[in-house]
């Protein structure tokens, strides 16, 4: 009995351990974006919304808009700035972050939400949906596309595009566009029915469906 106790406690210790060692390497990380970027980072990303050139930008809005499908799998740098999160990235430690004030100042600058919504559409479009305004319907691209051909052309991505969803989902709300996320959310839940069974593992639709539980 004293074994199990002592045992249990050394394992809440340790945990505890691991959280903290979380905690600060999360506030290191975060001082060491501020520090890189020098200036804030809701300012940053505002300028990349509206088109200004930085070298600390990889891609302007108008050369997202402008890729192939060949250039969104090709480069990998562009969707943490074409969908901002208030969490850092756990793949690219220079993709900047935004905080809970980004989304009033962009819904209060015209020329960054027109082109927010810009690389928003053109990545939907990617994936096989399209925005009707301001995100009221999103639907199969390609009038003649049936929903199985719809289905099977959007599950056969390359997976890291799941994530890419799960970043999109969380952006959208956080950006102010909680509909937008609902309706993305909603509709590739729908696809999901005519998708192969077993295509989509139920960890990644965890995942999606953790972004809609923030909604307050």
């Amino acid at each position: 009995m004293f074994c199990w106790l002592k045992k249990y406690i050394e394992e809440r210790r340790e945990r505890r351990f691991v959280d903290k060692v979380l905690k600060y390497s999360r506030e290191y990380e975060l001082a060491a974006k501020k520090e890189r970027f020098g200036e804030s980072q809701d300012g940053l990303v505002l300028k990349f919304f509206r088109g200004v050139e930085d070298e600390r930008i990889p891609q302007t809005v108008d050369q997202v808009e402008a890729f192939s499908d060949d250039d969104m799998e090709m480069y990998h740098d562009f969707i943490q700035w074409v969908y901002p999160t208030i969490q850092p990235s756990d793949f690219h430690p220079d993709a900047p972050v935004i905080s809970e004030k980004f989304a009033d100042m962009l819904s209060a600058d015209k020329c960054a939400l027109h082109n927010y919504c810009r690389t928003c559409r053109r990545y939907l479009k990617y994936l096989n949906f399209k925005c009707e305004g301001d995100g009221e319907v999103l639907l199969c691209a390609g009038k003649d596309a049936t929903p199985e051909e719809h289905a099977k052309d959007f599950y056969q991505l390359p997976g890291h595009n799941y994530l890419r969803i799960t970043r999109a989902l969380n952006s959208l709300r956080e950006t102010g566009h909680v509909k937008c996320s609902q309706r993305l959310y909603a509709a590739i839940l729908n696809s999901l029915q005519f998708a192969p069974k077993h295509w989509v593992s139920k960890e990644t639709l965890e995942y999606w469906k953790d972004t809609q539980k923030q909604e307050g």
